[in-house]
């Protein structure tokens, strides 16, 4: 019995030290260091943001350089995430606050505040997803400024997929030319389109270009209707004299229905 109980004793100790070494080992993850490294930045970018002065160009530069130097006293490129997909996210968004450096250095002042408001929306899309992922640990006041933030981000997001959804709705306009009562060389095209947007549009116009074999274009005509709601149908036409062999159809304008 006594032996029994010395060999137990002896595998249990085994046991137990193989599972202490083997916990020991676990290679370390850094999901949470990464948002709460980006907290800090974010932290840091707003404060600084309050005092920074210079161009606009100089105070753009300045604030993203903030995030910037927070983030290379961490290698994330090369940690391990628990979450793959945090990490591509961590990675891209990264990158983007390299890309705004060079917005700020490589646009001339007429096209800074175009080239930095598509920084600003790309980045924003970014923290959006990263607080979807993994919530990023925010004192209160940096809450509310982050909110803003939040919403802009959620804001180009829409917009993106309605722009995606837009553009497929423009490639599904079909011409076909219509019965003439009387020969003439003008034309009329006629084409009955859905909205499968999923969005009901208060206003639309858009150009067609019509080109000829060679690619050149001959012609540009416009549509457009208004009250366009989801899944309705609306007949567009137009008419020309003259020959063609492609169509294009581009967005002009289009308002959304609030």
């Amino acid at each position: 019995m006594k032996k029994f109980f010395s060999v137990f004793v002896i595998g249990l100790f085994v046991f137990t030290a193989c599972a202490s070494e083997k916990k020991g080992t676990e290679e370390k993850v850094y999901d949470s260091d990464f948002v709460e490294t980006l907290a800090k930045a974010l932290h840091d970018r707003w404060e600084t943001n309050e005092t920074a002065n210079g161009s606009e160009a100089e105070r753009l530069e300045k604030v993203t350089q903030i995030e910037i130097d927070e983030f290379s006293k961490k290698d994330f490129a090369n940690k391990k995430f628990k979450d793959n997909k945090l990490k591509e996210l961590a990675i891209a968004y990264i990158n983007e606050l390299d890309d705004g450096i060079k917005v700020t250095k490589e646009s001339s002042a007429k096209s800074l505040i175009s080239n930095w408001e598509e920084h600003y929306a790309r980045r924003s899309k970014l923290l959006v997803e990263i607080n979807e992922k993994k919530k990023i640990p925010l004192d209160n006041e940096d809450e509310k400024i982050f909110k803003e933030l939040l919403n802009s981000g959620n804001e180009f997001k829409e917009q993106e997929a309605f722009d995606t959804k837009l553009n497929l709705l423009l490639q599904s306009f079909h011409f076909d030319q219509k019965p003439q009562e009387f020969e003439s060389e003008w034309k009329e095209y006629e084409a009955v389109t859905e909205n499968n947007t999923g969005s009901n549009i208060k206003s639309f116009s858009a150009n067609v270009y019509l080109e000829d074999a060679a690619g050149t274009r001959v012609d540009t005509q416009y549509l457009n209707t208004q009250d366009w709601d989801s899944g309705q149908k609306v007949t567009f036409t137009f008419t020309t004299n003259k020959e063609f062999s492609k169509i294009t159809v581009t967005k002009n304008f289009i308002e959304l229905a609030k």
